[in-house]
């Protein structure tokens, strides 16, 4: 379940429109006030690190995802090792052009933007490979270019 980020500022806002209230209806007993302040500057000290550790959480995991990308980035194909698996399938110039940016990341809008072509285009594009190398899809790609490039090597 994912959670809302404005669950916590909006609790936030609420308890510093409580201490608002409670300093405008002037509670006349000092110890009554004194307690009552304490609470709501309480409530708020907690809620403030609630948000907090929320979003420093989320934020950690963004930037776990980021270097989890940059991990994946560096054991991708080099050119040359991408031309022989492209090569041993018969993939067309265009093919291998798309199937190596492809297995660097770019996403199919990125594709046709850096290739200068349509998405659609791309998609065929992108069925031919699969088609070629036997896979269903961009995972199955990439694990195949992995698999091949261990043969060649072993030898």
């Amino acid at each position: 379940m994912k959670k809302s980020r404005i669950v916590l500022p909006a609790v936030y806002c609420i308890i510093c429109i409580l201490v608002i209230v409670c300093q405008s209806v002037g509670i006349r007993n000092v110890v009554l006030k004194a307690g009552a302040n304490v609470l709501m500057l309480s409530l708020m000290l907690f809620t403030g690190y609630l948000m907090y550790a929320y979003y420093r959480d989320d934020d950690e995991k963004a930037e776990g995802a980021a270097d989890g990308e940059r991990e994946e980035a560096e054991i991708l194909p080099s050119k040359e090792e991408y031309l022989k698996f492209a090569e041993n399938y018969k993939l067309t110039k265009r093919e291998t052009e798309i199937g190596f940016l492809l297995l660097h990341g770019y996403s199919n809008l990125q594709l046709a933007e850096e290739l200068y072509i349509s998405v659609t285009t791309v998609k065929k594009h992108l069925t031919h490979i699969y088609e070629k190398t036997g896979t269903g899809g961009r995972k199955e790609l990439k694990t195949a270019f992995l698999g091949w490039m261990a043969v060649e090597k072993t030898g």
